[in-house]
């Protein structure tokens, strides 16, 4: 669920594979450069960081922990992370992304 709502939100259509499918699809498409995979980067990183807690709560700590809260924790820290961006271009489809996020528009040339 997870792993999907953040695929959703950076308009990636594939299926959502194994945490290592995931990392060996990004290892091939990081070279590219555009917004898009300059946003998909941070946007895993934290995906796997707030994941992996989510486990270590449930298992040691006996938490529960819901999907929703678990990605609105990973949208809130990528626009931490991309608040200090600038100068991407305004196109179509990175006002798509920035809005998708709810990312600050001034990051926009």
């Amino acid at each position: 669920m997870i792993r999907y709502r953040v695929q959703e939100m950076n308009f990636i259509h594939r299926s959502v594979g194994t945490g290592q499918e995931e990392l060996l699809w990004l290892c091939s498409h990081q070279f590219q450069n555009d917004f898009a995979s300059d946003l998909y980067k941070p946007t895993l990183s934290v995906a796997v960081r707030h994941m992996w807690r989510c486990r270590n709560d449930s298992i040691h700590q006996q938490k529960a922990v819901f999907a929703p809260g678990v990605v609105k924790s990973i949208v809130a820290d990528v626009q931490f992370v991309t608040s200090r961006w600038k100068g991407i271009s305004r196109t179509r489809s990175h006002c798509a992304l920035v809005l998708k996020w709810g990312l600050d528009i001034h990051i926009l040339n």
